[in-house]
């Protein structure tokens, strides 16, 4: 290779490296915050959910019967599109959409 090739080739090779590394630049800067959302909602903001209650050993599971009629008393006009239990905490989902 010639000198004025390797000129062009480097000329090349920093050029395309930095358009890539800018490429690179902007999915890190925009795609970090929606990885770690939650855990910059929680610093920032704080956790806004109620903790669960104690309940002695023993005590037996409500029924998701139970679970959604006291929702329906809470929000009466409020229908119920969804009942979820969450597999990692204790708690079930209600999903409600205004009737």
């Amino acid at each position: 290779m010639t000198t004025r090739a390797l000129r062009r080739w480097f000329v090349v090779h920093k050029w395309t490296s930095l358009v890539c590394t800018l490429f690179l630049l902007i999915v890190c800067i925009t795609g970090l915050p929606l990885l770690f959302s939650e855990q910059i909602w929680d610093t920032f903001v704080g956790d806004d959910d109620p903790p669960y209650e104690v309940l002695p050993p023993g005590t037996p599971n409500a029924s998701l019967d139970l679970i959604v009629e006291k929702a329906r008393a809470l929000y009466p006009s409020q229908i119920i599109t969804n009942v979820n239990p969450d597999d990692d905490e204790p708690a079930v989902l209600v999903s409600m959409a205004p009737s």
